[in-house]
């Protein structure tokens, strides 16, 4: 979307959207609070001119001040967190006749100034002038009825049958989000442009209407905040009063109720990549924009919300409707930034305060939406039990799909990844937490007792000589969790420590392995004063999880021990601990074990040992594939092979193929081909140095307090705080 030629027309429209707003509005209902979470409306008047006064008047031309105390006033809203409501009186606000003076005079100053603005900052102001008509419209959707000046609407075309819900398979294949620095305009979240693969899934063609959500609400789900019972009967709170509910319009809901519908009827929401895909991406591979004809009930349109089958124009290249109206619609994603996210300079906290992991991406549009604001790469963000705004929400599922024998969620997975990274573009490869099911479990416990692997080692040396010290830095009373626990044994010195710290402790091992997980108990139950909950999951799911067992002012030391952070990609490793950062809150720590640079000879000696127990390791994975996706590989037509890759400083494992072959696996409804000697890529260790470590760690919103290295076998146990 390229700047408009003449932004300052742009402005003067926006500025006649927001006018418009406060004009419906009877006089004393300036002074309401309608939303208990958001400031009193008459904040909103003044704020819009505040924020271009002191963005493009004082803080980038340097203009000074005319009425200071106005500026600092109307600077910022607020999104408190549950049960931290503002407490302020209509008395507190100035008055609206001073409130609109102070406008006009920005306006006029702004006017006078505005071909000396750079382009981006206009375009910041008007973009946020469209979202703040947005937030304002639902605001005053909150109102009584009373207090607002009705107006029309235009009228539908006919309808003459009911939308049909129906579920679309969207093909694997990239989608791609955000946008790249090329000169265009976008916030600061919107960068970089990137692409993820997307295996095949199903999404609904419809958002979740009214009539489909009533049938919840009769199983007792919670009903919608724009519902109002009648007796025995629902009606919908429009903008100007209440009237029989829509049956065919998208339901408006929080993600806590769209969670919960979903689980009802034992599907997901979509991810924000899913999304994408079933939004802007084509069967030819070109992404589309949306909606690919126009139209769409967005831009200010109409007031309410029309039925899910009202704008035919508005619908994907898959046939999936009103991704790009009609309703924001809630994912399954954070709000969390892309690799390579920079703060903007003169506007940091836009997107970075947010970045909390309370709240949740939402995609599309409402009827209240500025055309300009469904670009492909913006991004909206709402807390997940926020329930005004103008959200609804489709269905996806994995369920039924291609992996139609697969059952467990863990077995669906690991199809998914399977076929996305042994059919997908570029070179084989299989993601390295799949080496560990219970065979690949106990494999590694016998490696680790080798002479020639003497990273285990290291690593128990440390915690047993440093645990005393690594609980002292922590807060008493501990939640101990640990990512991939395995068998647990090298964590019996935290434990022990912790008890002798603080008394009873709770310690959650997370792993994949159900075996791996009850050997955890075995090992470790007979530590007096440990209370073990076993948690069988991934590590973010398994965290997710953790955290939930957290008791008010009670401290959590997370545990990523054995240097298992060595096994991403340096992008992925900081964006992995990102995630963790953002399940953590300040004053909780993580202990990350990382294995340090050594000799060349040393390092291929630990992933190649003499007697085979590292190529069983690896190979087992193609033998995982064969017990749980019919999977027809030959083992021994592979060989294992480590290597150092000087450049990347790592170690990679590879299985490569003794021959050109073509294996099958029957769950997938596949076939693979391999050329002569190509290889799978299963897992790459990283290898660190000190400062590395510490630096990666800042990046993700940790402080490293203390770190402690092993001097037999250089291994680094690092004790990161998260700020």
């Amino acid at each position: 979307m390229r700047l408009s030629a003449d932004l300052h027309q742009e402005l003067v429209v926006a500025r006649s959207q927001t006018d418009q707003l406060f004009c419906l509005l009877d006089p004393a209902a300036l002074y309401d609070r309608p939303i208990p979470e958001r400031h009193r409306i008459i904040f909103y008047l003044g704020h819009l001119e505040a924020f271009d006064w002191n963005h493009l008047g004082r803080r980038c031309l340097g203009v000074p001040a005319f009425h200071p105390a106005f500026d600092s006033l109307f600077e910022r809203g607020i999104d408190p967190a549950p049960g931290h409501l503002p407490s302020d009186m209509p008395q507190d606000w100035p008055s609206v006749e001073a409130v609109r003076a102070y406008n006009f005079e920005v306006r006029e100053k702004l006017d006078a100034l505005w071909e000396e603005t750079p382009r981006e900052r206009r375009q910041m102001v008007i973009e946020h002038r469209q979202m703040h008509a947005e937030t304002l419209a639902y605001m005053l959707h909150n109102l009584a009825p009373g207090k607002k000046h009705p107006q029309s609407q235009p009228a539908l075309p006919p309808l003459h049958a009911a939308p049909r819900q129906e579920t679309i398979l969207i093909p694997a294949g990239y989608a791609t989000l955000g946008q790249p620095r090329n000169g265009e305009f976008g916030w600061d979240n919107e960068f970089e442009e990137h692409r993820i693969f997307t295996p095949a899934f199903r999404i609904m063609n419809h958002k979740v209407t009214n009539r489909e959500y009533l049938d919840f609400i009769r199983e007792g789900g919670a009903p919608s905040h724009f519902w109002e019972r009648n007796g025995s009967e629902w009606l919908y709170r429009g903008m100007f009063g209440v009237e029989p509910l829509p049956p065919d319009a998208p339901v408006y809901v929080t993600r806590d109720q769209a969670l919960a519908y979903a689980k009802w009827k034992g599907l997901s929401l979509p991810t924000e990549a899913q999304y994408h895909r079933a939004a802007f991406g084509t069967p030819d591979g070109e992404a589309a924009s949306l909606p690919r004809n126009g139209g769409g009930n967005k831009d200010f349109r109409f007031w309410d919300p029309v039925p899910v089958n009202a704008t035919p124009e508005d619908v994907s290249a898959w046939g999936v409707s009103q991704l790009g109206g009609n309703g924001w619609e809630w994912t399954a994603s954070v709000f969390a930034p892309f690799d390579g996210f920079e703060s903007t300079a003169y506007y940091p906290g836009y997107s970075s305060d947010f970045f909390d992991g309370h709240h949740y991406v939402v995609k599309g549009a409402s009827a209240r939406t500025a055309a300009q604001l469904t670009r492909r790469s913006f991004r909206n963000w709402y807390r997940s039990e926020y329930p005004y705004t103008y959200t609804g929400f489709r269905l996806a599922g994995k369920q039924r799909m291609f992996v139609t024998a697969v059952e467990r969620p863990q077995c669906r997975q690991f199809a998914v990844d399977v076929m996305a990274g042994l059919m997908g573009p570029g070179r084989k490869t299989l993601p390295s937490q799949y080496l560990y099911d219970d065979v690949g479990s106990a494999l590694f416990e016998v490696i680790t007792l080798l002479p020639e692997y003497g990273l285990t080692r290291a690593d128990s040396r440390l915690l047993m000589r440093h645990s005393g010290e690594i609980i002292g830095e922590l807060r008493r009373n501990l939640l101990i969790a640990e990512l991939g626990s395995g068998s647990g044994t090298k964590t019996r010195h935290i434990l022990e420590a912790a008890v002798e710290s603080s008394g009873p402790v709770r310690y959650l091992p997370i792993d994949i392995s159900t075996a791996a997980l009850q050997q955890c108990r075995r090992v470790l139950e007979t530590i007096r004063g440990v209370e073990i909950r076993p948690v069988e999951a991934s590590y973010l799911d398994g965290l997710a999880e953790a955290v939930q067992h957290r008791h008010p002012g009670q401290a959590l030391l997370l545990l990523f021990l054995g240097s298992t952070i060595g096994n991403f990609a340096p992008r992925e490793a900081r964006a992995f601990l990102r995630q963790i950062r953002l399940a953590l809150q300040p004053g909780d720590g993580l202990l990350l074990g990382a294995d340090l640079v050594k000799p060349t000879a040393q390092m291929l000696a630990a992933y190649d040992d003499p007697i085979g127990a590292t190529a069983a390791f690896n190979l087992n994975l193609l033998a995982r594939i064969n017990r749980e996706l019919g999977g027809e590989f030959v083992p021994s037509a592979f060989r294992h092979e480590a290597r150092w890759n000087e450049r990347c400083s790592r170690i990679e494992m590879h299985l490569r193929s003794r021959t050109r072959q073509r294996v099958r696996i029957a769950d997938l409804d596949c076939a693979i081909e391999f050329r002569g000697r190509e290889t799978i890529f299963t897992e790459s260790s990283h290898k660190f140095r000190s400062e590395q470590i510490r630096a990666m760690a800042e990046s993700a919103g940790f402080e490293c307090r203390r770190q402690w290295i092993d001097c037999e076998w250089p291994f680094a146990e690092s004790l990161l705080l998260a700020l």
